[in-house]
């Protein structure tokens, strides 16, 4: 999705029965999904049937003729439908490929099925997400397959600028659990470093205090302090006394003593309503934010005015995050595809090919 939005010709390869991902959430279109939708904009649907010769042959036609092939699939079950990467390298010494699996194909774990929720408990990350001394929690959308698909978008254009160089392609191997690992590399290192194992802070943070959520008489906010000025602002802003101030100048025993801070301050934040706080932390330069719950969040007045929501693409959905600052106007060239909406046009393009 990434690559087409930046004007890729993208061709999703789909069997008879269709992208499992179609039969998930509110169902768009006459074959399609929410998560199908607005995960497959721009996209084109070739229905082929890759358990039989003739589908096989007609990937391996196009796989002769695109730029990059991306396959997702556990290690082996390309080699079984012959089009693994040394196969396909011989038809197309040029050819990006890209492999993303669960858990890459090396090691005893490479066979094993994996989907986000199993793999952010199995890569640790739902140890060190939840509230202190609570249960492990998982993060509320499916962060390794979303990281790892930018992980490897990123990795594709990457390949190709190397091609220009030497005109060779190159095989790609990303794992959704390396995507995990990857988003974990200050916290793994830690351990690494003191032998200690992190602990779940809910949502204050392991290394700075006070920072995290407070509630206020009507809400929910988010307040961080980073630096000693932080501290000191923060302090004014919530009139505490200058010895309490310094007290907690070192932000290590801000860390250490978080407790006591919190509870010098909670009930401070439960006297006035959200907004009071915001604007009175924001005069002293203190960082801070609401926390959105997706009604307030689409009617934020800077979400606005990021013109975030495309209402042209059915259904509306997000544009892309990134703009080209010569374009006047973010576009997705179409809308998630309806299933082997692209396969006759296709056929055709391969038989001129052919003759």
């Amino acid at each position: 999705m990434h690559l087409a939005d930046m004007g890729c010709q993208v061709i999703k390869i789909e069997p008879n029965w269709g992208d499992w991902g179609r039969t998930m959430g509110v169902k768009v279109g006459k074959n399609g999904s929410v998560v199908f939708a607005t995960l497959n904009r721009g996209k084109q649907s070739f229905v082929i049937d890759a358990q039989t010769a003739e589908g096989r042959q007609r990937i391996k036609s196009l796989a002769s003729q695109c730029d990059i092939l991306v396959e997702s699939f556990r290690p082996g079950v390309m080699e079984r439908l012959e089009l693994d990467w040394s196969r396909v390298h011989e038809l197309n010494p040029r050819l990006i490929y890209c492999s993303i699996s669960a858990f890459g194909s090396q090691g005893p774990y490479r066979e094993k099925k994996g989907t986000d929720s199993i793999l952010q408990g199995l890569a640790g990350f739902m140890s060190i997400t939840g509230e202190e001394g609570g249960s492990p929690l998982k993060v509320g959308l499916a962060l390794s397959d979303m990281f790892a698909g930018v992980l490897a978008s990123q990795s594709i254009l990457s390949a190709l600028l190397m091609r220009e160089q030497d005109d060779l392609g190159r095989h790609i191997e990303i794992s959704l659990m390396e995507a995990l690992l990857e988003l974990q590399r200050v916290q793994i290192t830690e351990y690494l470093i003191t032998g200690k194992l992190p602990q779940r802070k809910g949502n204050a943070h392991a290394h700075i205090a006070p920072s995290r959520s407070f509630r206020t008489a009507d809400g929910d906010i988010m307040v961080a302090t980073i630096s000693n000025t932080d501290w000191t602002n923060f302090c004014k802003a919530m009139g505490l006394p200058d010895e309490f101030r310094d007290e907690f100048s070192d932000p290590r025993v801000r860390v250490k003593r978080r407790n006591e801070i919190n509870a010098r301050i909670e009930p401070t934040f439960l006297s006035a309503p959200s907004q009071h706080w915001l604007d009175l932390l924001e005069r002293h330069d203190v960082l801070c934010g609401r926390i959105h719950q997706y009604d307030t969040l689409l009617n934020d007045p800077h979400v606005l005015s990021l013109d975030i929501i495309d209402q042209g693409s059915n259904p509306a959905t997000l544009k892309s995050p990134v703009r080209f600052i010569r374009e006047t106007e973010w576009h997705c060239l179409s809308d998630a595809p309806e299933l082997g909406q692209g396969t006759e046009s296709m056929l055709n393009s391969l038989a001129q090919t052919a003759s």
